[in-house]
């Protein structure tokens, strides 16, 4: 008699349709101040920068950078699989 193993979060929230979103909140109000929504979530988190840019991934395998204040994407780079992780900065040299 084989086991009935439980399905990975991942395997049960692919069976549900719906969207995701990287939303940036104003610090003091908590106003939404910019969405950006995809078909898809992502299992990483987000990085922001001074720089007004978010970083963040998708579980299709990209790399985005967003405008925290528009929503608007800036650049996408695939990277080869899903990510999961968080993006990392440091400064070099300093």
């Amino acid at each position: 008699m084989k086991a009935e193993v439980q399905s990975t979060r991942r395997d049960r929230m692919a069976r549900r349709t719906g969207y995701g979103a990287v939303r940036a909140l104003h610090s003091l109000r908590g106003a939404k101040v910019s969405e950006y929504w995809t078909t898809d979530g992502s299992d990483g988190e987000v990085l922001t920068k001074a720089s007004r840019r978010l970083f963040t991934d998708n579980r299709e395998g990209h790399f985005l950078a967003l405008d925290a204040l528009t929503g608007q994407r800036l650049w996408r780079r695939h990277l080869g699989g899903q990510m999961v992780a968080s993006p990392v900065t440091y400064e070099a040299g300093g």
